[in-house]
């Protein structure tokens, strides 16, 4: 994940922000601790510590090429719109549930989901009707290559 919050509850951006690597962090979904890790061979993010419990499973498993993409989406658009947000945290009914943007341009409301692993068409509806529920505008980039790999597979 790339956005953390501290004691405070001010917001990091592993992407854009001077990050502490000492300092206390938390994850903005489940509250737990966040360990920020930067180095010569890894992009910066912050990670789950050890045995957290967080909710929202995907948050944890992100894969090194989903950051990556959803990296390069954030530095595209925040060179052409003004608020530019990467994992945009949004609620999508009344029980408070929530969903989370890989990149969201705010001016116009669109929120961009890159799509690199293969998961139920149920799943996929859900989130598409979360997006609908919330009012924002949805373009999900689906990384080919790898849906016809798997397909290939089976």
């Amino acid at each position: 994940m790339y956005v953390a919050y501290d004691s405070k509850d001010e917001v990091f951006n592993a992407l854009d922000s001077e990050v502490e690597k000492n300092k206390e962090y938390h994850c903005p979904v489940c509250g737990g601790k966040v360990i920020f890790k930067k180095g010569v061979k890894i992009q910066s993010h912050f990670a789950h510590a050890r045995n957290c419990s967080c909710e929202f499973e995907t948050y944890k498993k992100e894969s090194s090429e989903h950051l990556e993409a959803k990296k390069d989406l954030y530095e595209h658009f925040r060179k052409k719109y003004r608020n530019v947000e990467v994992e945009h945290i949004f609620k999508t009914g009344e029980k408070n549930d929530i969903q989370i943007a890989d990149v969201f341009i705010k001016d116009n409301s669109i929120a961009f989901e890159y799509q690199r692993s293969v998961i139920p068409f149920d799943l996929i509806k859900a989130r598409t009707r979360g997006y609908m529920k919330a009012g924002l505008k949805l373009i999900r980039l689906i990384d080919t290559n790898k849906f016809i790999k798997r397909i290939k597979e089976l």
